[in-house]
Formats: structure tokens, C-alpha cells, sequence
């Protein structure tokens, strides 16, 4: 690990208020937090704030000195106040629960000491953490006695319900330390992680966690239920492909009258039946591959893999996690998955259920040039296996064939890595390069450095990235309003703003429409610099804004909540907050925006994988993803995108179905001929033309697919069809046997040329060679007298 030691003051300031981690708990590229606790600390945590969990009085003081010790020593706070037993008789003695550990730690660190009575209760409750959250770990998981446990309910800063997993702890969105960083800081959202962090291994040493085989076991019945889920699979994927090649499947033999119930003459006389389908699929597959090449076999693969990926996802949904023999809590492996510690619901399935179909590049295994896709699978075997289906599981281990499929899935992974790394990094600097000048002015205006306007206002409304994920939580500001307010109301600072100007705007404005008058369409926004004007904010975030007060107005009529004493706080302090949060909310002037742009594509750009997808059920349509889709956009800039798209919004009068929908976006679709096209028959006949003629007659038969799918689906009815087909197919076709004709004419006469030269030079040759005959007797003749 590399020490940085800052030289002067200008790196220690950076140090100080820019690369501390505290500092970059936000990531500009979306606003959401980018630190946070992972594995053992979730699962610890998990298990500390469990109903279930109690301490005593000596274990409960070891855990919050263990976590704020650090804290003590530092002087960032001088006494740790503690919480009564929740159980104050018991065998044991008083008990505390983990929650109630939390709930200390929590008010240690987000109350000053000045903010404390002398008895140790803080001043103010209101100042505390209010916080309504779901967790990821469903409250089913725990049974009947903690199903209220999947929601997470803290009331000033005390956890009273729910378990704190990934969804509060880790780099989550609204999550715990989310809200805490929110209400106070990002120094104390820094000592908070630093603190729960210690906590939960000193709580993980007294727990203890670890994973054994039977984690990942399935029970007896679970395991039979799979054997009949697969074997039914792999008998529909078998008729699927049959049903695409055109074969009939004689059924007739497993009818129910002819079956014995004490033999297995059924299931023989299928697999008879499933040996002569499979041989003439294969024949299917081999005469049409000749043929055809590769379109035939992305077709016939994406009818089998639909109908055998539905057989996965069964398997999975079927076994897991019910059908495992330990269930959580005591499956640690689930505990893992479900908290969000590590691994994910596919990890667990290829463990306990199967691997599924291995995919390269979004297809199934590819063939040889023999046909083959493993020297020990038949040419163009239709068996899903011999494609990379693999039905084995890890835990009782893979056959050699499916192990070398995964292998091959794997690798791809691994190159995949290697090679986009590269390409990203060299996207990013080529998108930083050019934005790099781009830098937010006084004005609120962003230039580049020659002082040309770029855009009036950052983003169209000022906001900063980093700020701007809790503008439109309102029911958390209204919960957590005597923190907010503390944090960032100010009498200088209100002194400084004008405060009217934009709220008479508004009202005249309001007035004017009730009139029926004209109103002026300029936004209030870009009137009105919103680093000056309180109120200034943009026009959705004020829809927004009315639309919660509206509905606050209208519960606080309630007589429910009237009964109940809740305090309610005035619309106007709502606003009037709401806009001092906006105002707080705006990007800095000499903020780099154009870098901080350049850097939002590039870190995404890393973690993309797949460079291109396979549509299911549309044969041969890939769309071009990842990288080489931002390659072609942002650094070539090519006319002819591989795949273009058009944003079309619907009307928002007339609701649409899916299918419609679906229906309508398919009619801007360029389509092909060979897309509505089912088969294509030629047929050749010999005519004899006078006495030694012969001329080829060749017809070609185009058979559709069914006419009313054609027209529901594409828009296109038989006269289109028709129509296009005489006057753009045909004309073309025509133009290409001319010139294919025209090609073998010139072929027959270059080899006619070839021939006569040949000869001719044959017979030069020839007279050259009985000329020197001739002219070697005369030598001899003349030499012998």
C-alpha cells in the first residue's frame, strides 16, 4: 500500500476536503453512495439485529466499547451514553438486544455533547434519524414471528423494527447510512461506517459463521421433482425442434388404454419414438445446414433454448429455497444470498440445481465445420446437451462434456475482460480530451475556455449529481424536517436571498391563469439566477413539490391522524425548506464538468459485458451493446448505425397494451422478404429444344407464413405483400440471373479463348520443334560428306 505525504499547503487542503474517503461517499456518475459494508459485516449484522438476539449486561458493554473506543480516544466524543435493558428480570439477568446496540452507536455519534441533558437524554428528539425502509431479506424468511422484519422503522435514531442488511449498510440508495450522511454529513456517515464496522466483527467473534455441504443439498423430494422437471423439458425441447423441422410425433403408443401400470413399456416405447424423431431432426438439420449454413441453425437454437431456459428457470423457482434441506437462518449459504452479503440467486441454483444453457456471444455452442460441437457428440445432434445444456450441478459435480462447455463460457468471460479494458480506457480518454475545458462559471452558465456558452444552466436546472437523489424524497424531509433545517437554515445566509421576488412572480402568474389570460412560457428558472432567488427551482421539481403538498393538506385533514396528536408542520415550512434543500443542491462555480461527464460514461463503461445480445424468437436480429455500441456513437460517428433507434412517446389520453404497443413499433421495422417467408421450393425440368438443344426450366415456389399473423403482427396485408413482390423482388431477382448468366457466358468463352491460344501454341511449338529436326539432319548430312 502506497503513503501519500502532502508538500505543501495547497495538497494538504486537497487531501483534507477532497480525496477523503468520507468525501467521495457519493459517485457523480449517478448520485447514488459508492461506500458501504459488505460480506461478513452484512451478515453479522443481519444475525446482531435478529429478534432473537440478547445480550447481557457485560457482552452489551464489550460491543459499544469495542465500536466507540476509537472515538473516546480521539476526543470526537467524550462519554458514551447508554440505553436501558429491554428485559430488565431474567435468569441472566438484564438483557439488551442488538438493535438496541445499534440504536446506541446511532445516538452516540449524531448528537453533540451540548446537545444532552445531564441525566443523559438528548434535548431534542426531533433531531434524530427518522427513517421508514424495506430490506432486502424479506420478512417471510423468518417465520410467523417475524414477518414485520422485511421493514425497517427507525423513530429518533432508535431502530425499533426490521434487520439491517445490504439495503441499509452497504452502497445502497435511502438506505441507514444513506439517510444519516443526508441529515449529517458525510464526516459523521464516515465515523458511523467506522464504527458499525468494528462492532460487527467483535459481534461475528462471539456468532461465528461458515458454510458446509449440505447448505447447498436438496431434500429427497426436491431432488425427484428436478429429475421430473428436466427429463419433461428435455422432451419439449426435443418436440419443439420437431415441430420446427416439420415432423410428426407418434404419440399413439403411450395412450393411457394401452398402458400397463406395473411395466415400464411406456417410457420404452417413448424413447423409441424419441430416437427416430431425434435421427430425422438430424437429417433436417444436416440437408438444410448445406444448404442454408448458419441462419437455420440460430433459428432452430433459439426455438430449443426458449423452451429449455423456461425449464431452468422452473427448476430454480421449484427448489430454491424451499427445497433445500437446511432453510434459513441456519443455511448459512442462504444467509449469504439473501441478506445480499455475497453470491446471488444464480451462484446458489448452479450449486444446488443445474448450470443451465452455457451461452457464447448470446448463442449456444457453436458447431465444427463436421457438424459437431464436441468430437463426442454425433454431426448435428438435436439433443439440448450436445448445445451446452447442461443439467448437472456443482455440488454433485459436471460430466467431462459439460465441463468443457462451461470452460468455454468461462473463457469468454476472461477475454471479454481483458479486451474491453483497453477499449473503455480509450474511450474515456478520448471523451475527456474533448470535454476537459467544459467548467461551471459564476453565472451558473457552463463554458468551455474560450468563454463560449455551452449551456445556460448545468443540466438544464443547476442541480448537482451528488445532491440531488433526496430533492424529491418529501416524506423523508417532512420526517426528518428539525434536522434538515438545522443543517441548512441560517440567519446571514437567509439575509442574503431574495426571498419574494420569485413567490409574486408565481402568484401573478397563478392569477393570470385563473383569468384566462396569457402566461408567459418562459421558465421561472431561466429568468431568475436560482443561486439568488429563493424559489428558483425547475418546472418539475415545483409540479412535484405542490402535488406532495397537496396531498399533506389533505391527510392532515384526517381524523385519524388528528386524533392521534401527530405534529404536523405548515406547507409554507415544507417550501420554504424544500427550497433552501434546492438552493444547497446546486453545483459549485469551477466545478469540471466536462471531466466529471467524461468519467460518468468511462466507469460504467468497464463493468459492461456482453458486446452484443441474441433476440429470442427472431432469427439472425443481434443488437449491438456495450462498447462497441458507445464505439459507435461517440468515436466513429457513423451515418449507418448497426442498430439505429427512435424514442416515440404514446399518448397519454388512450391507454395501450403491450401488444399493441408492440404491434405499432413493429410497423417503423425495416422488413425483410426472407422474415414472412416459411419455405422456398425450386424445381428444375429438362426441354428439348429441335434435335440436340437441351434447355433448363426452373421454377421457384415461395411459400408465407400465415397472411393474418403477417398483418396483426407487421401491418402488412397480401397486397403489400403482392405489390412488393412484383414490383421491387422480382426485377431484381431477374436483374441477378442476367448477370449470374451473363458471368458463366463470359466464363464459357475466357475457357473457349484459353483452349484455341493453348492449341495454337501447341502447334507453333510442334513446327519449332520439327524445323530443328529438319535443320539438325541437314548439320549431320553435311558434315558426313
Amino acid at each position: 500500500m502506497n503513503i501519500h505525504l502532502p508538500q505543501n499547503y495547497t495538497a494538504i487542503a486537497e487531501a483534507y476536503e477532497l480525496a477523503a474517503t468520507h468525501k467521495q461517499y457519493i459517485v457523480p456518475t449517478s448520485g447514488a453512495p459508492i461506500r458501504g459494508l459488505i460480506q461478513d459485516f452484512i451478515v453479522s449484522s443481519v444475525f446482531l439485529t435478529s429478534k432473537d438476539s440478547f445480550f447481557s449486561k457485560e457482552e452489551y458493554n464489550q460491543l459499544v466499547f469495542s465500536s466507540l473506543n476509537e472515538f473516546l480516544q480521539d476526543k470526537v466524543i467524550t462519554k458514551i451514553h447508554l440505553e436501558r435493558p429491554c428485559i430488565f428480570r431474567s435468569p441472566n439477568g438484564p438483557l439488551w438486544t442488538g438493535k438496541q446496540v445499534v440504536t446506541t452507536i446511532l445516538k452516540n455519534l449524531s448528537f453533540d455533547e451540548r446537545e444532552y441533558h445531564e441525566s443523559g437524554k438528548p434535548k431534542s428528539l426531533k433531531m434524530g434519524l427518522n427513517l421508514t425502509s424495506k430490506a432486502r431479506l424479506d420478512g417471510s424468511n423468518w417465520g410467523a414471528l417475524g414477518k414485520d422484519e422485511g421493514q425497517v422503522v427507525i423513530r429518533n435514531n432508535e431502530l425499533l423494527q426490521g434487520v439491517l442488511d445490504k439495503n441499509q449498510l452497504g452502497d445502497s440508495k435511502f438506505g441507514m447510512i444513506h439517510s444519516f450522511y443526508e441529515l449529517y454529513g458525510s464526516e459523521r456517515a464516515g465515523q458511523l461506517l467506522t464504527a458499525l464496522g468494528r462492532l460487527l466483527v467483535a459481534h461475528l467473534q462471539y456468532h461465528g459463521f461458515t458454510c458446509g455441504l449440505d447448505d447447498g443439498l436438496l431434500s429427497k423430494e426436491s431432488n425427484k421433482q428436478r429429475d421430473r422437471i428436466l427429463k419433461k423439458a428435455h422432451k419439449r425441447g426435443i418436440q419443439a425442434g420437431a415441430e420446427f423441422c416439420g415432423i410428426k410425433i407418434d404419440y399413439s403408443s403411450g395412450k393411457e388404454e394401452t398402458k400397463d401400470p406395473n411395466s415400464d413399456d411406456e417410457e420404452l416405447i417413448d424413447e423409441r419414438e424419441e430416437k427416430r424423431v431425434m435421427q430425422e431432426i438430424k437429417l433436417f438439420i444436416q440437408k438444410r445446414f448445406v444448404n442454408e449454413g448458419l441462419h437455420i441453425e440460430k433459428e432452430f437454437d433459439t426455438v430449443v433454448q426458449s423452451e429449455m431456459n423456461e425449464a431452468t428457470t422452473t427448476v430454480i423457482d421449484k427448489c430454491l429455497p424451499s427445497g433445500l434441506i437446511k432453510s434459513f437462518p441456519r443455511n448459512n449459504m442462504s444467509a449469504m444470498v439473501l441478506t445480499g452479503a455475497k453470491g446471488g440467486k444464480i451462484n446458489r441454483s448452479q450449486i444446488a440445481c443445474l448450470l443451465g444453457q452455457q451461452a457464447l456471444e448470446g448463442k449456444r455452442v457453436p458447431r465444427m465445420p463436421n457438424g459437431k460441437t464436441l468430437p463426442s457428440f454425433s454431426a448435428f445432434d438435436p439433443d439440448p446437451r450436445s448445445s451446452g445444456y447442461i443439467s448437472d450441478r456443482f455440488i454433485t459435480g459436471l460430466r467431462p462434456q459439460d465441463f468443457y462447455f462451461h470452460c468455454m463460457a468461462g473463457r469468454e468471460g476472461l477475454i471479454d475482460t481483458a479486451v474491453k479494458t483497453a477499449r473503455s480506457g480509450y474511450l474515456q480518454r478520448c471523451l475527456i480530451k474533448q470535454l476537459e475545458s467544459l467548467v461551471v462559471s459564476y453565472d451558473m452558465t457552463v463554458r468551455d475556455n474560450d468563454g463560449s456558452v455551452v449551456q445556460f444552466l448545468y443540466g438544464e436546472d443547476s442541480i448537482d449529481v451528488t445532491e440531488m437523489l433526496y430533492l424529491n424524497k418529501f416524506d423523508f424531509m417532512e420526517q426528518n424536517h428539525a434536522a434538515l433545517l438545522k443543517k441548512y437554515y441560517s440567519d446571514n445566509f437567509m439575509a442574503s436571498l431574495d426571498t419574494k421576488t420569485v413567490q409574486k412572480v408565481r402568484k401573478e402568474q397563478k392569477a393570470k391563469k385563473q383569468q384566462g389570460d396569457v402566461v408567459d412560457d418562459d421558465p421561472i428558472l431561466s429568468i431568475y439566477n436560482p443561486a439568488k432567488y429563493l424559489g428558483s427551482t425547475s418546472e418539475k421539481m415545483y409540479s412535484d413539490l405542490k402535488t406532495f403538498c397537496k396531498k399533506y393538506k389533505k391527510e392532515s385533514r384526517d381524523p385519524s391522524i388528528v386524533k392521534t396528536g401527530a405534529n404536523r408542520m405548515k406547507t409554507s415550512t415544507i417550501e420554504k425548506l424544500y427550497y433552501l434543500k434546492y438552493l444547497k443542491s446546486l453545483v459549485a462555480p469551477g466545478e469540471n464538468v466536462g471531466t466529471l461527464a467524461g468519467q460518468g460514461i468511462g466507469e460504467p463503461s468497464t463493468q459492461m459485458t456482453l458486446n452484443t445480445f441474441h433476440l429470442a424468437g427472431h432469427g439472425g436480429a443481434n443488437v449491438t451493446l456495450g462498447i462497441p455500441r458507445l464505439r459507435e456513437i461517440l468515436m466513429t460517428a457513423s451515418e449507418n448505425l448497426k442498430t439505429p433507434l427512435m424514442v416515440l412517446p404514446l399518448r397519454g389520453d388512450k391507454e395501450f397494451t403491450d401488444e399493441e404497443i408492440s404491434n405499432f413499433a413493429n410497423k417503423f421495422q425495416k422488413l425483410q422478404l426472407s422474415e414472412v417467408i416459411n419455405n422456398v421450393k425450386v424445381s428444375r425440368d429438362y426441354i428439348l429444344k429441335g434435335k440436340s438443344n437441351v434447355i433448363s426450366k426452373y421454377e421457384v415456389f415461395f411459400e408465407f407464413e400465415d397472411l393474418e399473423k403477417i398483418k396483426e403482427t407487421f401491418g402488412v396485408t397480401k397486397t403489400d405483400l403482392t405489390k412488393v413482390f412484383t414490383s421491387k423482388f422480382l426485377p431484381l431477382l431477374i436483374k441477378n440471373i442476367q448477370k449470374q448468366t451473363k458471368r458463366g457466358i463470359e466464363d464459357t468463352m475466357a475457357v473457349k479463348d484459353t483452349k484455341s491460344k493453348h492449341m495454337k501454341e501447341k502447334e507453333q511449338m510442334e513446327d519449332e520443334e520439327v524445323l530443328e529436326e529438319y535443320q539438325d539432319d541437314g548439320k549431320k548430312k553435311a558434315s558426313d560428306n
